[in-house]
């Protein structure tokens, strides 16, 4: 994606490869089950994961992060849903 101002091209943002929307995407199926708060979450760890992939690092250590959010997002939501729990019953 490209901005031009006066004949200069700015580049914005790299284009993510299908899969890696996918990937990247994995953290909104809390959304599913968890409401407001799974959405939140969900919705900040994919946009870390984007950013991720947009980064200038090897593809491993991109692919390694975002498993890592991925894997952070549903402990961390299971434990806050837990939290809640715990505290209304």
């Amino acid at each position: 994606m490209c901005l031009q101002i006066e004949d200069k091209k700015y580049k914005l943002a790299t284009t993510l490869k299908w899969h890696e929307y996918i990937i990247g995407g994995i953290p909104f199926i809390v959304c599913l089950s968890g409401g407001a708060i799974g959405g939140a979450i969900g919705a900040l760890a994919s946009f870390s994961n984007y950013t991720f992939f947009r980064g200038n690092e090897s593809t491993t250590n991109k692919y390694m992060k975002v498993i890592g959010v991925n894997i952070l997002c549903f402990l961390f939501y299971f434990f806050v849903a837990g939290l809640i729990y715990n505290l209304i019953h």
